[in-house]
């Protein structure tokens, strides 16, 4: 029973100690406009984020538990979006359709599109581009974000084939998830990307840069 406290040794591979982990989930403050329920959440996958250095399991647990809070928030704050009555179209037939969470969103399943929102699809990308569209996402949240949704997504639908993540990449998706859920419900925060992703993509940049320029190096 004792091995339960004793930390897990994977996460040595990536320099992963108690206090820097609770460094990297504290990085990223969740706004004070995000509902309470949204928060508690996220809140929740810090906790989980924690627990990885005790179990490095966690780590993929996390990933898996991100992609469904988030498609949770942005089918939320698309709902609060939408009229108390929803004209719906599909193959030329229009039906006003009460505005319930549960109805509204089988129909987009079936292929229906609600007028005045043509961006709407079923997908979770169809959703964040309707979410631009209304400006109630920054076009910041672009392809890379979608991209990781998709990953999480698939590890989500298969679990016994999920891939293991490792704290290297768990902790950018939080950072990154954050920052869109922040930016769901607070305007404020769309100009400004957090100063740990930014530094995040620098790092990045400045890697790219160096294997170019290793590239260039061996070819000449």
């Amino acid at each position: 029973m004792r091995d339960l406290c004793r930390p897990d040794i994977r996460n040595a591979s990536f320099n992963i100690t108690e206090e820097n982990l609770i460094d990297y989930v504290t990085r990223i403050e969740i706004s004070k406009k995000v509902p309470k329920k949204v928060r508690e959440m996220l809140d929740f996958t810090r906790r989980m984020l924690l627990y990885g250095y005790y179990n490095y399991d966690f780590y993929t647990q996390t990933a898996i538990y991100l992609f469904l809070m988030t498609e949770s928030a942005i089918k939320e704050r698309l709902y609060d979006e939408l009229p108390e009555k929803c004209p719906m179209t599909k193959d030329g037939k229009t039906e006003m359709i009460s505005k319930d969470y549960v109805i509204i969103f089988q129909h987009l399943r079936e292929g229906w599109q609600i007028v005045g929102f043509e961006k709407l699809g079923h997908s979770l990308e169809s959703m964040i581009n309707a979410l631009k569209a209304e400006q109630i996402l920054p076009s910041r949240i672009d392809e890379p974000e979608i991209d990781i949704l998709r990953q999480l997504r698939n590890s989500a639908i298969d679990l016994a084939r999920a891939e293991t993540y490792s704290p290297a990449v768990v902790i950018p998706i939080f950072w990154k998830i954050v920052d869109l859920i922040n930016c769901l419900y607070d305007k404020g925060m769309h100009e400004d990307e957090p100063k740990a992703l930014k530094q995040l993509r620098e790092h990045y940049s400045m890697l790219s840069r160096a294997v170019e320029k290793i590239k260039k190096t061996k070819k000449a």
